[in-house]
């Protein structure tokens, strides 16, 4: 289910989604699983699009007071669940975690299950799309190469969970004397390569490690110092999983194995 745009009609149905309502600048709509994370990237084009052809090189000026921009929410829930819950919680995913907790410009994605929220995670649109595709895009064809070895497994992603995100404070921050990126890739690397037997050197393991911290590092849009746009800022001191648990939900369809 997303939230957004009303630039979108077209990619709705190229996409075989359904529209519940459109008004204003606010859209509901249902569509699968599959095609929901492309969807939504695609209506941000859209939407963009659109401004800049009405505004043409005004929408820079737009851009940096911070208009002109889209914020979007993704609940993934299965059929069965009750309507009025999914579309409250798609409004306080829009509103509390796309804007106000990731800086507005910015796509929060979470994964509802009988029980309720089961993982949340968040990032400016610039920060997911990808020259081929989408961030997830990435990991999910780590995880399925055919014949060849699987760069990620899902007993690494766990391994992470338990292991080194209880290193963390509840509010995913690492106490103060810990925060080091470089002391998080060792810790990272060497899970990696006890994940793998030891048959990957370690140049390669920081490497994998580092790529890892793309998803659980939060990422927000944060306004620069002199006031003339935005720019992404990543919290180094931040781990949490729950962007490899969403890979991990997507690669399996929402079916637990």
């Amino acid at each position: 289910m997303i939230t957004g745009s009303r630039y979108f009609v077209n990619s709705l149905q190229l996409h075989n989604g359904v529209l519940v309502y459109a008004g204003g600048d606010d859209v509901l709509a249902m569509v699968s699983l599959e095609k929901a994370l492309s969807l939504a990237l695609k209506l941000r084009e859209t939407y963009v699009n659109a401004f800049r052809e009405t505004f043409g090189n005004d929408y820079e000026v737009l851009e940096e007071d911070g208009e002109g921009t889209i914020s979007a929410a993704l609940v993934y829930a299965h059929y069965n669940v009750p309507l009025t819950g999914v579309i409250k919680e798609a409004h306080d995913l829009l509103d509390r975690v796309a804007k106000d907790e990731t800086g507005r410009d910015s796509l929060a994605i979470t994964v509802w299950k009988g029980s309720g929220r089961v993982l949340t995670w968040s990032a400016p649109w610039e920060f997911i799309k990808t020259h081929n595709g989408n961030i997830f895009d990435e990991f999910l064809n780590a995880l399925s190469e055919g014949d060849k070895p699987k760069e990620y497994n899902f007993t690494f992603f766990y391994n992470l969970r338990e292991r080194i995100e209880p290193l963390f404070s509840q509010e995913g921050k690492l106490p103060e004397q810990w925060i080091s990126e470089e002391y998080l890739v060792d810790l990272l690397a060497a899970e990696y390569r006890k994940n793998r037997e030891r048959q990957v050197d370690w140049p390669t393991a920081r490497e994998k490690a580092k790529h890892i911290l793309k998803l659980c590092q939060r990422v927000k849009r944060k306004g620069k110092e002199d006031g003339k746009g935005y720019l992404m800022d990543v919290d180094k001191a931040s781990f949490q999983t729950d962007g490899l648990m969403l890979v991990k939900f997507l690669s399996q369809k929402g079916v637990e194995a």
